[in-house]
């Protein structure tokens, strides 16, 4: 497919990844584009065919599967959800960056493309922040959210998988989310870099430099395991990403500035250009 890189959002329901993308495409709607996927699950309250979702019936979802109208699709509970090759091919033809808001299953399906996106997996603080948010939606029965706790306990389990994402944001504060994704947008994606016109995201150089590197790892405080999963309790907030780095601008004196004082952006990619962590 031709034009700018695709973006993929993907987390587990409730992580904020959907609120992230409605911002993004609020403010540069003229860069970014919303690929909208298939499902034959019925509209909450509030949803819009065509915008939301393309709320279709299993047997027409299941006949364009069939004729390889689709980059992926995957079942949950269920009800069908996938990418249709149109709803991605008709943002890139108006040379806007594709945004897909995808599962971990998709995103596995896509990694066999030659679609080549960026990968970016928005992740909740912890078990129980996710079933708050979950509950304050009032959508969902005690049954369903016993099912979506367990699948985001799954979720995160296979997002730890090396190179399966380039960035892992840690949604525990929504305007720190937002400008984490911003931030790594402008820097790896030369489309939005080319677009972006607002003065607070321009930097220089030297900002990507470092000196003194340091290492953080975290890791869990007890292994994951399926009875765990399924009491829906593991710390995600103590979890491992493959040894972030944070990088420190040599303007500044790292002596003087505490690591809480910086924007928590998890890279898992060795380019010295994405190895940058900006200040708050």
């Amino acid at each position: 497919m031709q034009g700018p890189r695709p973006v993929v959002l993907s987390g587990p329901s409730g992580a904020g990844k959907s609120t992230l993308l409605k911002k993004l495409l609020q403010e540069y709607k003229n860069v970014f584009g919303f690929s909208v996927s298939h499902t034959t699950r019925k509209p909450r309250p509030g949803e819009v065919n065509g915008k939301d979702y393309h709320f279709v019936s299993r047997e027409e979802m299941q006949k364009e599967i069939d004729a390889g109208e689709f980059i992926e699709h995957a079942e949950f509970s269920g009800n069908m959800y996938g990418t249709s090759k149109g709803a991605v091919q008709a943002i890139q033809a108006q040379n806007q960056i594709c945004v897909l808001d995808i599962d971990i299953q998709g995103v596995k399906n896509i990694k066999r493309t030659e679609l080549n996106p960026i990968y970016i997996s928005v992740q909740p603080p912890s078990i129980d922040v996710l079933e708050k948010r979950l509950r304050d939606r009032q959508t969902e029965t005690e049954e369903s959210l016993r099912k979506r706790l367990t699948a985001a306990c799954v979720d995160l389990e296979l997002s730890k998988e090396p190179g399966l994402f380039d960035l892992v944001i840690i949604n525990d504060d929504l305007e720190k989310a937002y400008s984490e994704l911003k931030e790594i947008l402008l820097e790896v994606s030369p489309a939005f870099r080319g677009s972006c016109l607002s003065p607070s995201l321009r930097v220089t150089g030297a900002q990507f430099c470092s000196s003194s590197p340091c290492r953080k790892s975290r890791r869990p405080k007890n292994p994951a395991s399926p009875e765990l999963s399924l009491l829906g309790r593991f710390n995600f907030a103590h979890h491992s990403w493959s040894a972030p780095r944070h990088f420190i601008p040599r303007d500044i004196p790292s002596s003087l500035i505490p690591f809480q004082s910086y924007s928590r952006i998890f890279l898992l990619k060795e380019n010295k250009t994405w190895s940058r962590l900006c200040l708050c």
